[in-house]
């Protein structure tokens, strides 16, 4: 019988969500299991369609696979395989989950550095009360300038966000012609070195694709503004890690706020620890109660067009390596 596999333990799935899954596909199986390979891996040969993070490799090359839907909105891993580009299989992503955390982060990092909470809570730690004498650094976002790297879903709240602080938003993304009610201007990537030395903030949420890797390098740290913040909820790749930790020591940059990075988890001998003016977090940013709930909730949307021969939302452009219908 022809099995849809979940990628989690039946502990993990919500009951009413998997009744409405079981009632969409009654004529297969349903296989929950964190570890299929060493669970049953004769049994994978039957699976048509998955849901979860990371498929396993034996899944994804046994030829049978017809849709695999991803819990996460990047597709890092479809990478390891030689010509990604044509795997056979329909790709879709839980892109769009994400925005309202990921938004509320990138606001809890800009304002924690711009009110100066950082240094508060340090203080606050060794019971000492740190005032500020006037002329002293607690900056307000109103009328500065923020480029959003990657206007998608993430990118558009980001933006919504950064208006309702009456801040201008610069956007960048692939489909330069598509507008955002949110942006006041969007850009093409060529035209990232040109549109740099306007913003004050900089926020990268671009997905890992080959070219987007060190987006972010020396030349264009020597191109934004002295004292820009840069948030990167991306990838760590899009930053060269050696020339921003030079930009911030120098000065040139104000501050960081990091949950991505180039080597994860960030080693504890990295400089970016010690700096006031970064803010580290692990790999978190896109975290919500019940992460699982909505990945699934999608899943089961997209099933119920999978089913009826509609459209799938989300589809992977496989030589994109990230979807462009949200």
């Amino acid at each position: 019988m022809p099995t849809v596999l979940i990628l989690q333990n039946p502990d993990e799935v919500n009951p009413v969500q998997l009744d409405a899954l079981t009632a969409l596909v009654p004529g297969h199986e349903i296989w929950m299991t964190r570890d299929p390979v060493g669970d049953d891996l004769s049994r994978l040969k039957t699976v048509e369609i998955s849901t979860g993070f990371k498929p396993p490799k034996e899944l994804i090359l046994n030829g049978c696979l017809k849709w695999h839907h991803a819990f996460s909105a990047g597709m890092d891993w479809m990478f390891q395989y030689d010509n990604y580009q044509d795997l056979p299989m329909i790709l879709t992503n839980s892109s769009g989950i994400h925005a309202i955390p990921m938004s509320e982060h990138t606001f809890a990092m800009i304002l924690a550095h711009e009110r100066g909470l950082t240094g508060f809570i340090r203080s606050q730690s060794e019971r000492a009360w740190q005032s500020f004498p006037p002329g002293s650094r607690l900056q307000t976002l109103a009328d500065k300038t923020m480029l959003v790297l990657g206007v998608g879903a993430i990118g558009t709240r980001v933006a919504k966000l950064a208006q309702a602080h009456d801040m201008k938003v610069l956007g960048i993304r692939r489909q330069a012609n598509k507008t955002c009610e949110f942006v006041d201007e969007m850009f093409a990537p060529d035209k990232l070195d040109e549109v740099l030395p306007r913003a004050d903030y900089i926020v990268s949420l671009l997905p890992n694709t080959p070219d987007s890797r060190r987006i972010l390098g020396a030349s264009q740290f020597s191109r934004m503004k002295t004292g820009a913040f840069i948030v990167n909820l991306g990838r760590g790749i899009h930053i060269d890690e050696d020339a921003m930790i030079k930009a911030l020591e120098s000065g040139k940059l104000g501050g960081a706020g990091l949950d991505t990075f180039e080597t994860e988890p960030l080693s504890a001998s990295s400089p970016l620890w010690a700096m006031e003016n970064v803010i580290i977090s692990p790999h978190c940013s896109g975290f919500q109660p019940d992460y699982g709930y909505e990945a699934r909730r999608l899943f089961i949307k997209n099933l119920e067009r999978f089913v009826s021969g509609d459209p799938l939302f989300n589809v992977v452009d496989k030589q994109l390596g990230y979807s462009l219908n949200h």
